[in-house]
């Protein structure tokens, strides 16, 4: 599936008609730049506008971790794994914080898709969001990243 069509997709499984400019823009910079700044109003579909320029870097060919996203609180991890969920990736995501077993956790990052997805298993990728205090707790020097 080329882009544009996959972009379609992702749009109607989230109920959008189209892109906002700030999302517009978002891509372009994200794609373009090593650091960027997104400044937008609640709501304004900020989750969106970073998701999309980072299925765009990821490989298919690379099984292993390609992306973590840090996030201030629990609610905002927790709604980028919706959203990411919604746009229907074959990329596997898993979402980190507190107030639970760790090993739940590790399990997630070092297991395969549930039985439903094995068909993408072995094109399955992985984005990892995370709120920021959970990261000192997974073992890094590990095989996860």
């Amino acid at each position: 599936m080329n882009a544009e069509d996959q972009n379609k997709n992702i749009l109607s499984n989230l109920g959008i008609d189209s892109l906002n400019e700030m999302q517009i823009a978002a891509r372009q910079a994200i794609i373009k730049e090593q650091n960027v700044l997104l400044l937008s109003p609640t709501g304004s579909g900020k989750t969106l506008a970073f998701l999309l320029p980072i299925l765009q870097l990821l490989d298919e060919d690379i099984t292993k971790v390609q992306c973590l996203i840090v996030v201030p609180s629990r609610e905002l991890a927790l709604q980028t794994e919706q959203v990411w969920k919604k746009m229907g990736t074959k990329f596997k995501v898993n979402v980190c914080y507190g107030g639970h077993s760790i090993d739940t956790e590790l399990k997630n990052l070092s297991s395969p898709p549930r039985q439903s997805e094995r068909q993408h298993w072995e094109a399955s990728k992985r984005v990892y969001s995370n709120r920021d205090t959970r990261i000192q707790w997974h073992p890094i020097e590990s095989n996860w990243l």
